[in-house]
């Protein structure tokens, strides 16, 4: 407890709303003292007769008291809306006008094409992907599939080297050309000196293709 509060020196007012004209006409009574010669109580009555005070154990100030007058309304009172909020009220119930409606269903529109257009480029990117995947795995094995086949010397007895199929993909036919030591280059006008280069070129549906290039020697 503080010192103030030990030597009972300090006190609270009870006064009444401000603004109020509830208090005219009142006078204050005389102050009297307690038992430890303090002031005790200071109150307002009717007019300016003085009212009889009570003395305070510690001798310090009492309590002052303003009772309301005669007539005044202490009942709670219902707050007044402000404008804003009335307004806001107001505009709650009307709801949204004809111009937000078109702009909100522009947004959405908006909003919908856009997700549409990326789910779109999605799908195109995993078909290519997908494409791509495929034609490379063709490719390998066209490699192997002519690797495995008998050599054929040119020219050619009887027919040529043999493709695989796939449904959707294109495949060219191969084509030799003939390896010359003497030039260290392969053509097609090249005698058969037991090396060939062969290729192949595979076509995917969505328009890429790749190609192969192998070397078979004669054995």
């Amino acid at each position: 407890m503080s010192r103030m509060a030990r030597d009972r020196h300090f006190f609270r007012f009870s006064l009444p709303l401000a603004g109020s004209h509830c208090c005219q006409g009142r006078g204050i009574s005389r102050v009297g003292r307690g038992r430890g010669g303090g002031l005790d109580e200071l109150s307002l009555v009717p007019g300016n007769s003085p009212s009889p005070l009570r003395g305070g154990r510690g001798g310090g100030l009492g309590e002052l008291s303003l009772p309301p007058c005669r007539g005044t309304d202490t009942s709670p009172r219902a707050r007044v809306p402000s404008a804003a909020f009335r307004m806001g009220s107001l505009r709650s119930r009307q709801g949204m006008t004809f111009i937000e409606v078109l702009i909100a269903v522009a947004l959405l529109g908006v909003i919908v094409v856009t997700m549409m257009a990326g789910l779109s480029s999605i799908a195109l990117a995993t078909g290519h992907h997908r494409q791509q995947t495929t034609l490379d795995l063709l490719v390998r094995s066209e490699a192997e599939f002519l690797k495995s086949q008998a050599y054929i010397p040119k020219p050619p007895p009887a027919g040529s080297y043999q493709n695989l199929s796939a449904a959707g993909y294109t495949f060219s036919a191969p084509s030799v050309l003939y390896w010359d030591p003497a030039v260290g280059t392969f053509s097609l006008a090249n005698n058969e000196n037991g090396l060939q280069q062969i290729s192949v070129t595979v076509t995917a549906p969505g328009g890429g293709s790749e190609q192969i290039i192998v070397l078979k020697v004669q054995p």
